[in-house]
C-alpha cells in the first residue's frame, strides 16, 4: 500500500507532490473503492509506517 500512496505523490506529473497529504490518500481510497475494495472500518493512516504494514486483499 505504501508504493500505492508514494505513487499517488508523483501526480499530477506537471506538479508533483502539490496537493496535501489528505488530498492523496483520498485519491488513493477512491482508486481502490473503484476497484471493488470496499473501505474498512479506519480511516486511510497518513503515516508511512502503517502504510508499510497494510495490504491489498483480494
Amino acid at each position: 500500500m505504501a508504493n500505492l500512496a508514494a505513487y499517488g505523490h508523483t501526480m499530477p506529473p506537471s506538479a508533483p507532490d502539490s496537493l496535501a497529504d489528505q488530498a492523496y490518500r483520498k485519491i488513493v481510497a477512491y482508486i481502490l473503492r473503484v476497484h471493488g475494495h470496499e473501505a474498512g472500518d479506519e480511516e486511510f493512516p497518513a503515516d508511512d509506517e502503517a502504510l508499510q504494514r497494510m495490504t491489498i486483499g483480494g
